[in-house]
């Protein structure tokens, strides 16, 4: 069904006029620099083709033979300086020595079966070329390792897009069935020669950057009936160009089809063009301001994205959306898929694949926003946070690279689909909440919707302060922020305040603490301006509280941490108003 689905984006998107995906036996590469020879295989010179960085830049080559871990395999008409000149900066001269000797043979044997003019220059120039000659290149510090191809002197392009240079490629590339097997692929469903490696996978963060597989097998116990490598699963090589060229467009930074969420790259796209394929990362991923980074550039496309935060916004605040903005989402319908990838040595793992409609994939995303309703603290506390910034907040220090892989999977995938959160998700926030002693908007609003959905049982959660609640988790967090807002109004900011030492005791053992807290409290409330104020509110909140618990439990503790927020917004918001 990927596999099927991938091959039909490929053939939708070679359709498009303007689409980017390579036409079959061509790939994306980067390549840094042009060996510019004569007619007669001398080289006249190097052009660099590097950005303002110093980087290659892309352009559509014809597709590496050559698979990660595969030993030698020169591809044609282009590679890197190893192949192509004989030097690498890999410090082994031996087998740079063999790559280039490869390479030379390769084109050698071309240009004397096809007699073609432009392959015999470039034949003649490999046979000259030693590779102590990059020494004396000027620029050859700047296209070490780099991607290299060749132009005629005189033609118009280079030398892999000449006319007779593509018809000799496609015969290069034509599959006639790898040691003559065919098969049923299992893409196509039609009798065809099947490939026996599929072509390289990349742009998946923390894979192999040369590439990884999607399907392989390499060890006995996973091959059936003696098929081995991929005949074990069998895969019409067209079929496999297809798939993996969709995919390898779809990974691409700048494609707007791919996020990285932990340690997943997730892809998406949808069955025939429309703006849903364009709105959904923003309406995910990115804040208002953004919308221009995923692809959202039109008006026509800005005004969808906008309703789709209306509805969003709608849901989150318990409203009726807009019949209007329902409307026009009921255009975006259109089948929509989701493939999460996550890496695996040289091989790629599937940990998300979800088949939906827009519609569908909204309303999971308004649930989400449902749950995660809570009262800023800030102003610039977002009403929509971006998954990424959710996960950001549960990372040590702030940093991306820092988030849990498993969380970032497991979250992203009950937001999508709409099922229960990560049950280890309260853990993890309060493992951060007590590491930094932070209360703030967004993990709150995670307990807020772990407990909505995964723990119905404890009931429905206002989105600020409920005096209404009482159960005693609730009311102990609420408690401790009228104590903590008692010393601040008695002493000001102090070095350590009752939330620096206590909080963490006080969400897990109250019986050990509150009765010390409320003790320290009679000294701060004679001190304080607003004493007989504060003393009045938690009198009201203890007469709610039987008894304090010797521990809370882990749902409980989240109880705690929403009645701690909610409390103290609310004291926040009193004091503004005096």
């Amino acid at each position: 069904m990927i596999l099927s689905q991938l091959a039909a984006f490929y053939q939708r998107m070679l359709e498009e006029t303007d689409a980017e995906l390579p036409r079959p036996g061509y790939s994306r590469e980067l390549i840094g620099f042009v060996l510019v020879l004569t007619p007669e295989g001398e080289l006249r010179h190097i052009l660099p083709r590097l950005d303002d960085k110093g980087k290659a830049r892309p352009m559509l080559v014809p597709a590496p033979r050559k698979q990660p871990g595969s030993g030698i395999s020169p591809n044609l008409f282009w590679d890197n300086t190893g192949y192509l000149l004989g030097v690498d900066n890999k410090g082994k001269a031996e087998r740079s020595a063999k790559t280039f000797a490869a390479f030379r043979q390769a084109h050698a044997a071309l240009a004397r079966d096809t007699g073609n003019a432009r392959l015999e220059a470039v034949a003649a120039f490999l046979e000259a070329w030693r590779p102590e000659m990059f020494a004396g290149l000027d620029i050859g510090d700047l296209i070490l390792d780099k991607n290299g191809i060749f132009q005629i002197e005189g033609d118009q392009g280079f030398l892999h897009e000449q006319p007779d240079i593509r018809t000799i490629w496609e015969e290069q590339r034509r599959p006639s069935g790898e040691n003559g097997l065919t098969g049923v692929c299992l893409v196509t469903g039609k009798s065809a020669p099947i490939a026996r490696i599929h072509p390289p996978i990349k742009g998946v963060s923390g894979a192999n950057p040369t590439g990884a597989a999607l399907v392989s097998f390499n060890c006995d116990a996973f091959e059936s009936y003696g098929k081995n490598q991929s005949y074990n699963a069998p895969v019409s090589s067209e079929a496999a160009e297809a798939y993996t060229a969709a995919l390898n467009f779809l990974l691409r930074k700048d494609s707007g089809h791919c996020l990285r969420l932990g340690s997943t790259s997730l892809v998406f796209w949808t069955e025939q063009p429309g703006p849903a394929e364009k709105i959904f990362a923003s309406c995910l991923f990115y804040e208002d301001g953004e919308a221009v980074e995923c692809g959202a550039d039109t008006a026509e496309d800005r005004e969808l994205l906008g309703r789709a935060r209306a509805v969003l916004r709608a849901a989150r605040d318990g409203k009726k959306p807009a019949d209007s903005d329902l409307a026009a989402l009921r255009e975006a319908e259109t089948r929509f898929f989701l493939l999460g990838l996550k890496p695996n040595q040289a091989r790629l793992g599937v940990n998300l694949w979800q088949i939906s409609s827009f519609g569908q994939l909204l309303n999971n995303l308004s649930r989400h926003y449902r749950d995660l309703a809570l009262a800023p603290q800030y102003a610039g506390d977002p009403p929509l946070p971006p998954l990424w910034m959710l996960l950001r907040e549960l990372a040590p220090q702030g940093k991306t690279e820092n988030i849990p892989a498993s969380l970032g999977d497991a979250l992203s995938r009950a937001v999508l689909s709409g099922g229960r959160y990560p049950e280890n998700l309260p853990a993890i926030v309060l493992q951060r909440i007590r590491a930094d002693k932070k209360i703030s908007y967004l993990r709150t609003a995670l307990l807020k919707a772990f407990l909505l959905r995964n723990h119905p049982s404890q009931g429905a959660w206002t989105m600020e302060l409920d005096d209404n609640r009482k159960d005693t988790p609730y009311l102990l967090g609420r408690l401790f922020a009228l104590l903590e807002k008692t010393q601040s109004d008695a002493v000001g900011a102090v070095g350590a305040s009752i939330k620096d030492r206590y909080i963490g005791a006080a969400s897990t053992t109250p019986l050990l603490v509150f009765p010390q807290l409320l003790r320290l409290a009679q000294h701060h409330i004679g001190k304080a301006g607003y004493g007989k104020y504060n003393e009045d509110k938690i009198a009201g909140v203890m007469r709610g509280i039987d008894v304090f618990p010797p521990h809370l439990t882990l749902p409980e503790q989240g109880d705690f941490f929403i009645g701690y927020y909610h409390q103290r917004v609310a004291n926040y918001q009193k004091k503004e108003k005096e």
